[in-house]
């Protein structure tokens, strides 16, 4: 049985745009590291000015990419309604603008079941899972 996890990806008046599923990997080791290291290198914009692999123009164009950089091969990412939940996902991982003006830097949640383990923006963020001695 995987680590499952949603990732979301919301709007600047704070709706999801994007429900992303991932069956297995869901902790903050694997999934958290792996998105927290796409989106340290997204450029956040509002107009293009040049075709840099790294820019994102918006939110909705960040939420296009990183389903293009995590769903490349059958099984393993879904897509379900935005803003889902209760898919038997151990994580739930939400990316947000920072600021409700604009979408120029990016913040995130991170929660397991009913406990928020982040909330801040990305560059903070530390994926490591704390595993309680049994």
């Amino acid at each position: 049985m995987g680590t499952r996890c949603l990732t979301h990806v919301m709007d600047l008046k704070g709706e999801p745009i994007i429900t992303l599923y991932r069956q297995s990997d869901g902790y903050q080791d694997g999934h958290g590291s792996e998105l927290k290291e796409f989106l340290e290198i997204q450029i956040m914009t509002n107009g293009l000015s040049n075709d840099n692999q790294n820019l994102a123009n918006g939110m909705s164009c960040l939420a296009a990419k990183l389903v293009s950089h995590f769903k490349t091969k059958p099984g393993g990412f879904y897509l379900h309604k935005s803003g889902s939940s209760d898919l038997g996902e151990d994580y739930t991982y939400t990316v947000y603008p920072s600021n409700d003006q604009d979408d120029t830097t990016l913040s995130l949640k991170v929660e397991s079941y009913s406990d928020e383990l982040f909330n801040g923006l990305v560059s903070d963020y530390t994926a490591t899972d704390n595993y309680a001695d049994d």
